[in-house]
């Protein structure tokens, strides 16, 4: 059986029922996935884009995080 997509509420894309954020616009699927939204920090190793795993934060400034 294939499991039924997960829709974003802010771009409407298809996402994978394990995905924790968006794959096009990067918001979360889910209320509290992001630990915190205003400086960048994610939950433990998300997967973007179907690609990339964040491993860890290396810098953080007053717009974001890297």
């Amino acid at each position: 059986m294939v499991p039924s997509p997960v829709f974003c509420s802010s771009c409407g894309a298809a996402n994978q029922t394990q995905d924790i954020i968006c794959f096009a616009c990067q918001k979360p699927l889910h209320a509290g996935s992001l630990i915190s939204a205003a400086t960048g920090l994610l939950a433990a190793r998300p997967l973007l884009k179907q690609r990339y795993c964040i491993i860890r934060q290396v810098g953080q400034g007053g717009m974001g995080a890297v």
